[in-house]
């Protein structure tokens, strides 16, 4: 392993595949936050290609969620984190699109409007990839995935929020 490689705080050796983008950026991510932070995971294509048991990629503290609550596990580790005088070690949450889009949603909404001091970071491939490439809220208009023949693409009801998703996160947050 080169020494550029060992100085990753997400480490090469993943299962992930050659060139996957949310890998790369997790790499950045890490790298920019520094080893004072814990990362809140969902369940989804980095969970499952960055910790198969016994292995992990993970270079810093790392809790595996469940897709619809790593919001409110992080905005739990942040408060522990608070009551115990700790004001400088960083909570992210990383999530797909599947988590945060649809299932997560609620628990997403409700650690923006507590106001927790969480990093949300959203990696968007727009379809649920590790569990067959299903539709997701973020898959766009027109795209073809395997609960979407090809042949029903012209019924298909679907958009990809604009503003990158913002809308109903402004309206979560509205008084």
């Amino acid at each position: 392993m080169s020494k550029q490689s060992e100085m990753h705080l997400y480490a090469p050796g993943h299962s992930g595949c050659p060139g996957c983008g949310p890998s790369n950026a997790l790499i950045q991510v890490c790298d920019t936050l520094g080893k004072d932070i814990i990362v809140v995971n969902a369940t989804g294509c980095m969970e499952i290609t960055s910790s198969q048991y016994p292995e992990t990629a993970w270079r810093v503290p790392y809790i595996h969620s469940l897709f619809e609550n790593a919001p409110a596990v992080a905005s739990g580790v942040a408060a522990a984190l608070k009551a115990a005088g700790n004001d400088h070690t960083k909570v992210v949450v990383i999530a797909g699109d599947g988590s945060t889009y649809d299932i997560g949603f609620g628990s997403f909404s409700g650690m923006l409007e507590r106001g927790d001091n969480v990093l949300y970071v959203c990696y968007d491939n727009q379809l649920y990839a590790n569990t067959g490439v299903q539709k997701s809220g973020a898959t766009p208009y027109g795209a073809a995935t395997t609960k979407i023949p090809i042949r029903r693409l012209c019924a298909q009801v679907s958009f990809k929020p604009t503003l990158d998703g913002t809308e109903p996160l402004i309206a979560a947050l509205a008084p």
